[in-house]
């Protein structure tokens, strides 16, 4: 059987096309999801992750966005007080961005630190969301 010239010209600058319009896709992707990444980590104590795949990487899985809390109660965004609600704000607008990107599960975290045989213990307290922390 014979394919005549144009046919396969043809199909081959279809093909070219189709890896062409992939490739710039996955590659605008990638740029996008590292920008808001990197913008992600710099606004709160959260740590977001990304597979190193260079032509579809992908985010963590699971994020907790953290805020420290004293013994006295006090919520604080790195050195910033802030209020409860102005916490539920920041989580409910911080786990939509998050979702945007990929994320599965988001949940909320406080950095609690206690002192113990002259050692400063810290750890991370979550919760699913913000509704079962007690102002």
């Amino acid at each position: 059987m014979r394919i005549p010239r144009r046919f396969t010209l043809g199909a081959f600058m279809l093909l070219i096309t189709a890896v062409a319009v992939t490739f710039g896709y996955a590659a605008w992707r990638k740029q996008n999801l590292l920008a808001e990444v990197a913008a992600l980590n710099d606004e709160n104590m959260s740590v977001v992750k990304v597979t190193d795949s260079w032509f579809w990487p992908v985010p963590s899985e699971e994020v907790t966005v953290t805020w420290r809390k004293d013994n006295d109660g006090n919520f604080f965004d790195e050195n910033t007080p802030v209020s409860l609600e102005e916490a539920k704000a920041s989580y409910a607008e911080l786990s939509r961005r998050l979702h945007a990107i990929g994320v599965r599960e988001v949940r909320a975290g406080f950095e609690r630190e206690k002192q113990e045989n002259g050692q400063t213990i810290v750890w991370i307290q979550s919760y699913d969301n913000l509704d079962h922390v007690a102002p």
